[in-house]
């Protein structure tokens, strides 16, 4: 690791201190990729914070700190159980909403969790944050076959600038053939904001009444 202390970078540097440090091929791209998808991330990072981290439930799968884009997994169950959640938090902001949640359980949640509930819901509830995951899930699938390989010990530079490559032109692909791309994500956002009962809505305006070119 890059410790300065007990990492080898530090080990390193004490018997060499002139050696040039440089991180490795896989967490510059995490870090690039990061920092493009900060408020996606920190949003995602809330709701696994407060609702995935107790040993007395079921967990969400969190986001890695250290290997973000590795983590695409979570990104991927968060979808699968996107319509859950939003259970979840509508029976932590209302115990009547859905009974059956309660069923073998009698404790009643307090007044600083239901609140924090409600502005999750009202955040994940929105065509704006639908659209926005997606299209981060979806682009993140295109680089997590690179981070894995990218983080092997015998990965040489030349095949790795290749990878590096073969990823641009397969986003460029998906850029040449935006319009139809598009219309899959917009599908798919429908049908999640559907299982939510969100408006499919963009800025105040109604999709359903825009023309999208």
């Amino acid at each position: 690791m890059s410790s300065e202390a007990c990492g080898v970078r530090g080990r390193i540097r004490r018997i060499a201190p002139l050696a040039l440090f440089t991180h490795c091929n896989s967490h510059v791209l995490h870090l690039s990729v990061a920092a493009a998808c900060r408020l996606t991330s920190q949003f995602l990072g809330q709701v696994l914070e407060k609702y995935g981290s107790t040993s007395r439930k079921e967990k969400l799968k969190g986001l890695c700190k250290t290997q973000w884009v590795e983590r695409h997994e979570c990104y991927e169950t968060f979808y699968e159980f996107y319509e859950y959640v939003c259970i979840s938090l509508e029976a932590i902001v209302d115990d009547e909403s859905h009974p059956h949640v309660y069923s073998s359980l009698s404790f009643t949640w307090d007044r600083e969790t239901k609140t924090k509930a409600q502005g999750l819901l009202a955040n994940l509830k929105t065509f704006g944050f639908i659209s926005t995951f997606l299209i981060t899930k979806n682009s993140l699938g295109t680089l997590k076959p690179i981070a894995a390989k990218l983080q092997k010990k015998d990965q040489d530079v030349l095949p790795a600038y290749s990878m590096i490559d073969d990823t641009i032109k397969a986003v460029a692909r998906v850029r040449s053939n935006i319009e139809e791309e598009c219309h899959e994500w917009f599908e798919d956002a429908s049908r999640l904001a559907d299982k939510s009962q969100c408006q499919e809505s963009l800025g105040g305006r109604n999709i359903g009444t825009m023309h999208l070119a």
